[in-house]
Parts: C-alpha cells; sequence; structure tokens
C-alpha cells in the first residue's frame, strides 16, 4: 500500500537520521533542504506520487497548517498517511545542531521560534497512525500514540 510519513520536528531533533535508519531503503525522501523551494518538492511529490511511490516528508512540519497539504495529498490519491513527531528537545537539538556545518547548521534562534510554533499531531488531523520518535543512547525508540496525555 502506498503512504505517505510526515516528519514533525524542530531542526536538529534527528529526523533526517532517523529517515536514513529507518526508511532510506524503503521510502523516497521529499525534503526542503534539498529541493531548496515549495514549487520543486511539489513537482517531486506529484512525480512520485504518480509512481505509486512510498514517502517520507523530512520537512519540520510543526503545525496542522503545515501538515495539512501532505494529508490531503495522501487522501486524494488513496495514499495511507502517517505522522512521525520527532522528540524536539531545544537543548538536545542546539547540540546537534552545533556539531553541524554549512547550510546544515541553523540558528538556535530558529531552533527557538520552531520549538514555540511546535504542534502535537492528532488522529483528527486525518493521520491514519501516529507515532512518537525518542533517542535513546543513540538509538530511535518509536512508538504508536494512540492519545496525548
Amino acid at each position: 500500500m502506498a503512504e505517505i510519513i510526515v516528519f514533525i520536528g524542530i531542526p536538529g531533533s534527528g529526523k533526517s537520521a532517523f529517515y536514513k535508519s529507518h526508511f532510506g531503503n524503503s521510502h523516497e525522501r521529499v525534503s526542503l533542504d534539498i529541493v531548496c523551494t515549495r514549487k520543486r518538492e511539489d513537482q517531486l511529490l506529484n512525480k512520485l506520487i504518480r509512481r505509486r511511490a512510498k514517502i517520507v516528508i523530512d520537512n519540520t512540519n510543526p503545525s496542522v497548517l503545515n501538515r495539512w497539504k501532505y494529508i490531503e495529498l495522501a487522501k486524494i490519491n488513496q495514499y495511507k498517511i502517517y505522522g512521525y513527531l520527532i522528540e524536539s528537545k531545544p537543548e538536545d537539538c542546539k547540540l546537534r545542531n552545533s556539531k553541524r556545518s554549512g547550510r546544515k547548521r541553523v540558528p538556535d534562534l530558529a531552533i527557538d521560534v520552531i520549538h514555540s510554533r511546535l504542534q502535537k499531531p492528532t488522529i483528527d488531523e486525518g493521520f491514519d497512525n501516529i507515532y512518537f520518535v525518542r533517542i535513546s543512547n543513540d538509538n530511535f525508540i518509536v512508538e504508536e500514540i494512540k492519545a496525548w496525555i
């Protein structure tokens, strides 16, 4: 079954590393860090959907509004849609970010701003399932979310 996975997490949370370790061999990655513009992102998404590819959206997607585009696209094209909330503690993200160089490194302020806008995903948005991902001892722990407490 074709599926779109939407990552949700602030810069430095480990989204790209999680993609590589869990989906790198099975899913196509769509990331604004790679395609640079929304127009190119849309073109790539349309091409992948025509191929019925499995897709991971590797962007921050902090708000319901940011995620809606992907959820709507999935529903229209009869894809399953899954949300993966990557644990986003600003202090941990800033530490990981400090080890980056060049374009991959973002200002700490960007981490704080995106964290302040982060809305937890819900099934009511249209997701078929939502998962919470945390890093423990350099391993990713994935748990299905039934309800937020």
